[in-house]
């Protein structure tokens, strides 16, 4: 699995794949004079390709071959293609006893054989139409000294085949002909799914077998993404949300390591197998030392969620009193009366730290009014910041905010510069480094966390349900969002890489949160603490936008001449094409429009509401939270409702008056598998009545929202004439 990113640094090494299949005649190292191999495929120089039965046991479709080994355009149909593919078992004798079905009804080291034989080298064969030798995609390994698969040649084979395919097409539109047998893209991706669903099988036995599947899975993804740049038909949105499934060989991976057992079935439910790679290579999450992970299951995290009976706030571990006297690292209060009375006031409070000379913490509280500026805190609560029974911190966490928000405040209005430059952020508002430099002047560090902002105690209910329903105010009100995770905070991102720097906040435990999630959305701007500094994510992540472009335009000029293409620009592609997925967590987070007019996201991705309602879902349906009932108050923040005036109705009433607010909604909603609302009148009976289920398409379309019901324009799908509305009642 050469062809796919995997970092140099990395604790694990990269798995090796080993080579099964026997060898077709052409010995390592050697010029393959057959026609079959990828030298005279790229060259062109070479004899007619050997036909089936006369030594090629990989010999491409059963068809007429030219004389670079290629099977000629006019011969690529995809009924032909498709069909001489399944043959393949019954050409080979497997089924001479079986059903072609149960051909994986053999040893393990037999069924992994026929599967690299058939889904791998096959495949590729059929797809790119040409013979690729064993030997060409192999080496020996350098540890073991077995045989082993290398893709590396992969990319240069794939841009060969695609310039064939736009001459093919090109060809076919001047002659007026256009049936390309890559312009339905879905019949081709619909046989790529065939071949995992197959392959699942393999999944069923030990080693080898589990290898070979996830080579052919990341093999079959390549492929998939090669043939959806060819055609008309497919965007990024629909091949991502293939269900190609977790492979026990790397869920089993990151679970030795320390994962968490629900943080893996999340990211396997939203990214492809190669990306899944690249993550397991990532530390041992054990090794960080702030959470455990050994009892969560698929389904649920026990570290990251909160009891409220046996919590304690925590020490920092370099806090000196653990190796002393734990005792003598103090909690420190903020008076609940003065928070409660601030928020009483139609405002939200702020935290001072105080360090005295002496060394302890002293904390003020301040009242907030428009244009002051102050950091808040998002963080996750097995981190030890928070607090159940009281207003109050450890000493050792206050100290360690308190160097946080020095540091946050000298070098702020730098790193604002380069985010934002002279760019006015909102009319009336001076720009944002400004504002900094004078605030480093005129008042002192200000701080919002939930531990000392939200009133603890059932006298001051009140005062708590007016600071939910604030949420949303507080967080866009923030010059920044300062993200602390138990994890990252470990971890020194300074020497790494951007695409792993985003692979490591992906794969945290603050992801995974669901208010967290809420807190991220609301952000104008925010900053994730690493051991060795914070990481401005949305200046990285703009930075990174602007170079991918530049390399999008090298791209599409090099594709008249694939053989200048160097290995470096291979490389350049296969990492610019790793950060836009580790980094799309950031891209689809969704924005609050009503009050983050110039956001960048909304700016250029010019989402509309129902698309931000996607987001949302998306963002929310496989995260965790401790209360279930938050998820309709964070849902109703980040698509522009008040959580207050949600959470005050019935729980069986959340979800549905969310819903029945929106002006459009995502025509996905309506297929989504589940428990749907049931009222006991047989109303609304179409809308799934918990946030779950699969990934809502951005790119199917909208339904709108009435009174009535629901009113589904089908003009956007082409094969309905004429064109009629459909209405979809709530009764």
């Amino acid at each position: 699995m050469d062809h796919v990113p995997y970092p140099l640094t990395s604790d694990l090494p990269g798995l090796e794949i080993p080579l099964l299949c026997e060898s077709n005649g052409t010995e390592a190292g050697e010029t393959d004079t057959s026609g079959c191999g990828v030298g005279s495929y790229l060259l062109s120089q070479s004899t007619a390709c050997t036909v089936p039965g006369t030594g090629c046991s990989q010999d491409p479709i059963n068809t007429k071959h030219d004389a670079g080994g290629r099977i000629p355009a006019e011969t690529l149909e995809l009924e032909q293609w498709t069909t001489t593919f399944w043959d393949y078992p019954e050409k080979q004798g497997w089924s001479a006893n079986i059903p072609v079905l149960h051909w994986h009804h053999c040893s393990n080291e037999v069924a992994a054989t026929r599967a690299q034989e058939w889904f791998y080298f096959r495949l590729l064969d059929s797809f790119l139409g040409v013979h690729v030798s064993t030997y060409t995609m192999s080496r020996r390994s350098a540890s073991s000294r077995r045989m082993i698969i290398d893709s590396s040649m992969l990319p240069q084979l794939i841009r060969e085949w695609e310039l064939r395919v736009r001459r093919t097409k090109d060809m076919e539109q001047e002659n007026g002909d256009d049936e390309s047998m890559f312009k339905n893209g879905d019949r081709v991706l619909k046989l790529l799914m065939e071949v995992i669903q197959a392959c699942n099988n393999l999944d069923e036995h030990n080693e080898p077998s589990r290898s070979i599947s996830l080579s052919i899975r990341i093999l079959v993804e390549t492929l998939a993404k090669a043939a959806w740049r060819t055609s008309k038909d497919y965007t990024v949105e629909q091949w991502r949300i293939w269900k190609l499934g977790p492979t026990p060989i790397l869920t089993d991976r990151m679970a030795n390591a320390g994962w968490c057992r629900f943080q893996i079935t999340r990211l396997w439910y939203q990214y492809l197998p190669s990306t899944m790679y690249y993550l397991s290579s990532l530390p041992q999450r054990s090794a960080f030392g702030a959470v455990t992970h050994e009892n969560c299951t698929a389904d649920h995290c026990t570290s990251t969620g909160v009891d409220p009976i046996t919590y304690e706030p925590r020490h920092r571990q370099t806090c000196f009193s653990l190796a002393a006297n734990y005792n003598s690292c103090s909690m420190v209060d903020v008076d609940t009366a003065s928070i409660a009375n601030v928020i009483l006031q139609d405002s939200f409070p702020l935290i001072e730290i105080q360090a005295q000379p002496s060394g302890s913490i002293e904390l003020k509280v301040h009242k907030y009014t428009i244009g002051l500026p102050f950091v808040a805190l998002s963080h996750v609560w097995s981190g030890g910041m928070g607090n159940v029974n009281k207003n109050s911190m450890r000493l050792c966490q206050l100290r360690y905010l308190h160097s946080l928000l020095r540091r946050i405040h000298k070098n702020g209005d730098d790193d604002l510069d380069r985010r934002y430059g002279s760019r006015k952020i909102n009319d009336g508002i001076d720009d944002l480094r400004v504002r900094l430099r004078i605030a480093r002047k005129e008042v002192p560090l200000l701080l919002w966390i939930d531990t000392l902002c939200v009133p603890v105690g059932s006298e001051h209910k009140a005062a708590y349900t007016m600071t939910l329903r604030r949420m949303a105010q507080i967080y866009v009100s923030a010059q920044c969002v300062l993200v602390l995770d138990p994890e990252l905070q470990h971890i020194n991102h300074r020497a790494m890489r951007k695409e792993q720097v985003f692979a490591h906040i992906l794969c945290s435990a603050w992801m995974s949160r669901s208010w967290c999630f809420q807190e991220a959305s609301l952000a104008r701007v925010y900053l994730v603490q690493f051991n060795d500094g914070y990481f401005v994510v949305d200046q990285q992540y703009f930075d990174f936008q602007k170079g991918s472009e530049k390399l999008d335009r090298a791209i599409e000029s090099d594709r008249a001449a694939p053989h200048s293409h160097s290995a470096t620009m291979d490389t350049l592609i296969s990492q610019t094409s790793l950060m836009r997925e580790v980094g799309r967590w950031f891209w689809e987070m969704p924005v609050v429009t009503k009050i983050r007019n110039r956001d960048p996201r909304q700016l250029m991705n010019k989402l509309e509401d129902w698309k931000n309602f996607a987001l949302a879902w998306n963002g929310l349906r496989n995260r965790s939270t401790t209360k279930a009932e938050d998820l309709y108050g964070i849902l109703a923040v980040v698509v522009d409702l008040s959580a207050g005036d949600v959470l005050k109705l019935y729980p069986q009433d959340r979800l549905k008056a969310i819903y029945r607010s929106q002006t459009t909604l995502p025509l996905p909603l309506l297929y989504e598998v589940g428990p749907k609302i049931s009222d006991g009148n047989g109303h609304d009976t179409w809308a799934p009545s918990v946030i779950k289920g699969d990934r809502l398409d951005l790119h199917s379309g909208y339904c709108t929202v009435s009174l009535e019901g629901l009113l589904i324009d089908p003009r956007r799908w082409a094969n309905l004439s004429p064109p009629q509305a459909i209405f979809v009642t709530y009764g």
